[in-house]
């Protein structure tokens, strides 16, 4: 089990990183990936305006671009571990 201060450390380093990377954007797919999530459902349409469905939620593909890196630059910080103390077995 990591000690505490680790744990503090590595948190405290997703946040500054995901302060960084977001610039603004109210962008929980970020958040996610900093807390530990394995993986995002993300639309993406050269279009969306005339996507046939989601277009409103679909990122055109510069911009999925630019997520992708901030992606890359807050994983490596997101600690995807996490132990309760009790043994589920």
């Amino acid at each position: 089990m990591k000690n505490l201060a680790e744990m503090g450390r590595r948190a405290k380093k997703a946040a500054e990183n995901l302060a960084l990377a977001s610039s603004g954007e109210k962008d929980r797919g970020l958040a996610a990936i900093a807390a530990g999530a394995d993986g995002l459902i993300i639309e993406v349409h050269n279009d969306p305006a005339h996507a046939l469905c989601d277009g409103p939620q679909s990122l055109r593909p510069e911009k999925f671009a630019g997520m992708m890196e901030k992606i890359r630059a807050i994983r490596p910080y997101a600690d995807r571990s996490f132990t309760t103390g009790v043994s589920l077995s």
